[in-house]
């Protein structure tokens, strides 16, 4: 296995604030599919059920592949 696939929701809160729920993490795309699936009609996501493109930036599933073995922010950061 070269890589896993992380399966998470969001839900924009009328604040504004991004409320993130990570589902799991998988070793295929279509293991992420399946869980979708299984939880989409659950309160909550079922308000949200669509699987959207993460640059998108819109409430419902994304999922993201991730390289194992590297380092997925190189970066620092900066509080405010």
């Amino acid at each position: 296995m070269e890589s896993v696939f992380v399966l998470e929701h969001l839900h924009t809160l009328p604040s504004g604030e991004e409320s993130w729920k990570r589902i799991g993490i998988y070793r295929t795309w279509d293991d992420a599919l399946a869980a979708i699936d299984r939880v989409k009609s659950q309160p909550g996501f079922s308000d949200f059920p669509l699987l959207i493109d993460r640059m998108d930036g819109k409430d419902g599933f994304h999922i993201d592949k991730y390289p194992l073995n590297e380092d997925n922010w190189q970066e620092g950061y900066v509080t405010v």
